[in-house]
C-alpha cells in the first residue's frame, strides 16, 4: 500500500505522529517509528529484538541526522522531551 504525505502534513507535528511504519524480518527483529522519526512508543526503534519470552531489547533506538549546507547546520531529527520538542527536523521533510 502506498501513501503520499505532503509537506503540509509533515510540517504538522500533532498530525504526523499519528502515522507510523513497521518493518520486520522472520528472525525476530524489527524497526518501527513515526513517519518523522519521532519515537513515541517504547517499542519504537531502528533495531529491536524480540526474545522468546516476548521481551523486547532495543539495540539501536534512533540516529540523529543533520546536514551542513555551506556554513548552516540543519538538524533533521525530531525528539520529544516532556513538553519540549527539539530539534524541529520535521519542518524540513518533503
Amino acid at each position: 500500500m502506498r501513501f503520499r504525505f505532503t509537506k503540509t502534513i509533515l510540517g504538522d507535528l500533532e498530525q504526523n505522529i499519528q502515522y507510523e511504519w513497521l518493518e520486520y524480518n522472520k528472525l525476530g527483529s524489527y524497526s518501527a517509528s513515526t513517519i518523522i522519526g519521532l519515537n513515541t512508543r517504547r517499542e519504537h526503534g531502528l533495531l529491536n529484538i524480540v526474545h522468546r519470552d516476548s521481551r523486547i531489547a532495543s539495540v539501536l533506538a534512533k540516529l540523529e541526522e543533520s546536514v551542513f549546507v555551506d556554513t548552516h547546520l540543519y538538524e533533521l531529527s525530531t525528539n520529544q522531551y516532556d513538553d519540549l520538542v527539539f530539534p524541529h527536523g520535521y519542518n524540513y521533510l518533503e
